[in-house]
């Protein structure tokens, strides 16, 4: 019996290796060649890990969906055909093929739909075309000539896809429940010289009914309703200021909040996952104090009952900006360098930090997926210092080092994140590091070209029941970080660990681990047919005349003074009708004494 009297002690044994088993990770590699799957498994050798699971040939673009079951490809040898992959038997789903070739593709939130952008051509005008994903069939299609961050994806959806969302010219069009007739939308939010929108995030998908019900009556409950709301920045023109407005997308004539200012080119919104606040992120291109411009922050609650300014212009540039993934807790990078990292809690008037992680040399935030810890790294020009948060303790757990990373992000057990280095960025050293919450380094694979790195998503199923996991094993790292390594990361499986910056990150996270593959030896850069011995003599010549210079500088200045003579001459060794140093002015001082 165990010791609750209701089982067998071996179920309790079995139930407890099984919340400490750790998940493996798989990722796609998309390299010059191929996308290639590979999994990463505690325990497995380096062999195994470096051999490919799955290998797609000549692919150029790829897209997970959401459940990581099945593979968006784009071939290199049908430029104009997607295909719809299966891992599962590794067949196809349904393909999609235009009239010229893919751009972009991308799903709607919940993946009913998956939406394609082909080169716009004069054949090909209606080059935007969307699919239902159950079936393939085609639901719309329209011209979408340019593609950038205003633009792209041109329909836009709550999370939960209760509303979708168009921009026109100076409209945004408003569709009810993926019902889209594109010339008579649900609603329209009219906006003269609306750049960009947004919609927001739902906490949980409430049908119509629902929301009538709540809604019903003189008196509308906002909180009840769930209130969903659209964010767009209009542009000023002919002296009128900029400004953030957040409608009802019940009611697209409802403006629930305007935040104006003078200074911005471009916006970018950042919604709370339940969608109750956004964070205006505001660019100016012109600026006189930084050549990158100038940034500041507007924080917006989305019943329009606060608004503030976070940052000025004047404060510097904004690095990063993370919501969290559970509160409306996030966290801001902002200021010249060394930047200061901030908390701020968007549940109350966030006019004040509630936490400060100091000014540091990094410029990128990532949240765990269950929001108890928060990684700060320095990447780009930065050094690629990694340090891992626990937020309720206020404190480092884990420090790492990731010289060179481009993208970097948590795994979905929350136990990881993956660091890779990537081209064009960086066309040497591309390769993928998986670090633990430790912040050891368990796994590197270099590849001689790295495009992407795309960590396979986890089932609904599976991911449901991380959580407490990853609870349980954050609690027995920080009760005994040596035993938690001992048992969960003996050995590594390391490609390459002798390149530079690896064996600090093995040095600072903690004890040396056994490495798979040793260390090379590298010596000195050499041209082909040179021996040395010329570069030899030039460091000896050059040796010599230092020495010489030290020991003529060891001379003191009162020796100097006496002797009318140069340092390392002798008073015979003077050229014919050189005068001594002082000999002119000693005779000008005599005549002037005569």
């Amino acid at each position: 019996m165990g010791d609750d009297g209701f089982g067998p002690a071996e179920a309790t044994q079995e139930d407890k290796k099984d919340k400490e088993k750790l998940l493996p990770i798989e990722f796609l590699a998309l390299t010059k060649d191929a996308a290639e799957l590979y999994r990463y498994e505690h325990g497995r050798p380096l062999e195994d890990i470096r051999k490919p699971v799955a290998t797609f040939e000549g692919v150029e673009q790829a897209l997970w969906t959401a459940d990581g079951k099945n593979l968006v490809l784009v071939r290199k040898d049908a430029p104009n055909r997607v295909d719809i992959v299966s891992l599962d038997d590794n067949k196809n789903i349904f393909s999609v093929t235009g009239a010229s070739a893919v751009v972009k593709c991308g799903f709607s939130p919940r993946e009913t739909f998956l939406f394609i952008c082909f080169r716009h051509e004069a054949a090909n005008h209606e080059n935007f075309c969307m699919y239902r994903m159950a079936d393939g069939e085609k639901v719309l299609s329209f011209t979408l000539k340019q593609i950038n961050a205003n633009t792209w994806p041109p329909l836009r959806w709550t999370s939960q896809e209760s509303f979708c969302c168009r921009m026109v010219t100076n409209e945004v069009h408003i569709f009810r429940d993926n019902a889209f007739n594109l010339n008579h939308p649900h609603d329209r939010i009219r906006c003269e010289n609306v750049v960009s929108f947004s919609p927001c995030n739902e906490k949980k998908k409430a049908t119509s009914a629902a929301r009538d019900e709540a809604c019903r009556g003189g008196k509308e409950d906002k909180s009840a309703a769930g209130l969903l709301t659209c964010a767009v920045f209009v542009a000023g023109r002919k002296g009128a200021p900029s400004a953030v407005k957040l409608f009802d997308l019940e009611n697209g004539s409802s403006c629930l909040c305007t935040k104006s200012f003078f200074q911005g080119n471009e916006v970018t919104f950042k919604w709370s996952n339940d969608g109750r606040a956004v964070l205006a992120l505001v660019h100016t291109d012109a600026s006189e104090k930084s050549y990158y411009g100038s940034d500041a922050l507007y924080f917006l609650k989305a019943d329009g009952s606060y608004d503030c300014q976070l940052m000025p212009a004047e404060e510097g540039p904004i690095h990063d900006v993370q919501w969290s993934p559970s509160t409306l807790e996030f966290a801001l990078c902002k200021g010249p360098m060394p930047p200061e990292i901030l908390l701020y809690d968007g549940s109350k008037k966030p006019s004040a930090p509630k936490l400060s992680f100091g000014r540091r040399m990094q410029n990128t935030l990532r949240w765990d997926p269950f929001a108890r810890m928060l990684l700060t790294a320095g990447f780009g020009n930065l050094a690629g210092d990694v340090d891992v948060w626990h937020k309720q303790q206020k404190k480092v757990i884990a420090k790492a080092q990731a010289p060179f990373t481009v993208t970097c992000d948590f795994t979905a057990d929350g136990l990881h994140f993956v660091a890779a280095t990537t081209s064009p960025r960086l066309r040497v050293d591309n390769h993928v590091t998986i670090h633990s919450i430790s912040g050891h380094a368990v796994c590197r694979l270099d590849f001689p070209v790295l495009y992407r790195v795309l960590v396979r998503p986890l089932p609904p199923s599976v991911a449901a029941t991380l959580n407490q996991k990853q609870s349980h094993l954050l609690q027995a790292f920080l009760a005994d970080s040596t035993l938690f390594l001992s048992q969960h990361f003996s050995s590594l499986a390391i490609d390459g660990a002798s390149r530079s910056g690896f064996a600090d990150s093995q040095s600072q996270a903690g004890p040396a681990k056994s490495v798979s593959a040793p260390p090379v030896s590298r010596g000195v850069y050499r041209p082909p047919g040179s021996t040395g011995a010329l570069a030899a003599r030039l460091r000896a010549e050059r040796q010599a005349t230092v020495n010489g210079s030290n020991a003529a500088s060891a001379v003191s200045r009162a020796s100097l003074a006496s002797s009318k003579s140069i340092p390392g001459l002798s008073p015979q060794a003077f050229p014919p009708g050189y005068s001594p140093p002082g000999a002119a002015a000693k005779a000008a001082s005599g005549k002037k004494r005569k």
